[in-house]
């Protein structure tokens, strides 16, 4: 189950900038879901480690409703199978949001 939403989160920051080349609509029944996080778990077990960089923008409101947006940086590291650190924000000491967890705890 971790490592289904390691992926997700992954898949969001990774890809997130990638353009579609269209629609293609898949032959036959689609593979259920404990088909497809079985082939997802035996193709990570040979990638313990990931760590990837992306730039994201922020939108936020201020206390009179005008939008304001920032552009800041955005850091995923994950050490399977249960270490994350998801951080964004403008630079290393000025954080949005820190998110991590490890086998006990989550933050």
């Amino acid at each position: 189950m971790i490592r289904a939403g390691l992926a997700m989160t992954a898949l969001a920051l990774g890809l997130g900038a990638c353009r579609s080349t269209g629609v293609r609509r898949p032959e036959g029944p689609l593979p259920s879901y404990g088909q497809l996080r079985d082939e997802y778990n035996l193709r990570t077990q040979k990638l313990p480690r990931l760590w990837t960089k992306a730039a994201v923008r922020v939108v936020t409101r201020d206390d009179q409703g005008h939008r304001k947006t920032e552009q800041g940086d955005a850091y995923l590291q994950v050490i399977l199978p249960d270490r994350v650190s998801l951080s964004v924000g403008k630079s290393i000491a000025d954080f949005y949001f820190y998110l991590g967890s490890n086998s006990e705890w989550f933050w």
